[in-house]
């Protein structure tokens, strides 16, 4: 007697239970998988993005918004600062290197960023093609703008101000591409990379000519742990800068993402219980109706060990289909998600193949179609094969 056939064929012929017991897992496993793969993503390019960065000077403010404009690109700066101090400070022969970061400007809201050829070096960038600008007005693009934007070598483009669509247009300075990086699976790919003078240069009727030039930032490494303790208290004690530490303040992300993540993964396992709960009363209403066949089954051969497994079977799979149709609803969902936010560049890194970490999802609903079984293996386990036929 065929036992694996016998249990997919009862699966499918209780299609409507079968199906709410299926939707339940399915969303439970879906939520849960989703934010697995956004926190796995988030947080890699989290760690991406720092490139070895250890500190970033900027105006005062919140360090938050000071990392997130300066290293990941995704809020305003807090402010511009003086290009002639910030280099007393970063002169220390503590720090190993300072990387100046200037924007204002976007094209098709990819940002422009005025800044030194070393810049292209936290990321390890590599070239696909073209070069690095050397004149002023010459811009090397990352892979993701190059392929958005349909920009090529020699194409020209004017910036818009602010880091909105909605911003004039500078249409007295037209930018050139000269290059094009390979992706490097980091906040570079969505960069337009210049020189700092032309950023200078387009803004030039917005600063005076005796002032001082302003930057928006300096990125900061160290040569060892000695400067990190030491240089950031000396700023923001002593300058009218602000020094923020990129790795404190994304643990402090990575905590508040992940508190977030527990309470919606609290209730993805939640409606998990309420679909084993829901495969507990589908088989043990079925088990009630199928008591003469199930004596059938003893009469022509079947033990009851082999009875027993049938039903468990039946929760396990009804558990399996449940959370591969999660999986398929979940990485559905998230191609809807990164069609619909296309201009949220930071979601493209964003992995639709399985994660290690969702194994812990399959080993749940495997649990789940198990203990859901429980009773009903039990009572196939306690029928009366001759009894249940002399009554019928």
């Amino acid at each position: 007697m065929n036992i694996n056939k016998l249990s997919l064929i009862n699966v499918i012929r209780n299609p409507v239970d079968t199906t709410v017991s299926m939707i339940l897992m399915s969303l439970g496993v879906a939520i849960i998988s989703m934010m697995l793969l956004i926190s796995s993503a988030t947080k890699n390019q989290l760690e991406s993005n720092l490139g070895g960065v250890d500190m970033v000077i900027g105006a005062k403010g919140s360090p938050i918004q000071v990392i997130l404009s300066s290293i990941f690109h995704i809020d305003n700066p807090t402010g511009n600062i003086s290009l002639s101090e910030v280099k007393k400070i970063v002169d220390d022969p503590l720090i190993q290197s300072a990387v100046p970061v200037s924007f204002g400007d976007n094209y098709k809201n990819y940002r422009i960023v005025g800044t030194s050829k070393e810049f292209p070096d936290i990321y390890s960038a590599q070239l696909k093609s073209g070069k690095i600008w050397s004149q002023n007005l010459e811009v090397t693009i990352g892979s993701s703008v190059a392929q958005k934007t349909k920009l090529k070598i020699g194409d020209k483009f004017y910036g818009s101000h602010g880091l909105g669509s909605d911003g004039h247009i500078h249409n007295n300075y037209d930018y050139v591409v000269v290059g094009i990086f390979e992706q490097s699976n980091s906040v570079l790919d969505n960069l337009i990379l210049t020189d700092t003078q032309s950023v200078w240069m387009i803004h030039s009727n917005d600063i005076l000519e005796n002032q001082d030039k302003m930057i928006t930032s300096m990125l900061v490494k160290f040569k060892s742990p000695i400067g990190l303790i030491q240089i950031p208290r000396k700023i923001n004690s002593n300058t009218t800068f602000q020094a923020a530490l990129p790795s404190m303040e994304i643990n402090r992300m990575i905590d508040l993402l992940g508190f977030g993540i527990s309470t919606i993964n609290i209730i993805a396992l939640l409606i998990i219980v309420v679909s084993g709960v829901s495969i507990f009363l589908n088989l043990y209403n079925s088990l009630r109706k199928r008591r003469f066949e199930l004596a059938l089954i003893r009469v022509y051969g079947a033990n009851k060990l082999q009875l027993m497994r049938l039903i468990l079977q039946e929760s396990i799979l009804i558990s399996f289909f449940g959370t591969l149709l999660g999986f398929a609803i979940s990485r559905l969902t998230l191609v809807v998600i990164l069609n619909v936010f296309v201009d949220n560049h930071n979601l493209d890194t964003i992995s639709l193949s399985f994660i290690d970490s969702e194994i812990v999802i399959v080993m749940l609903a495997f649990i789940v179609g198990i203990f859901a079984s429980i009773i009903p293996v039990y009572k196939a386990y306690k029928i009366d094969a001759i009894k249940t036929l002399t009554n019928a």
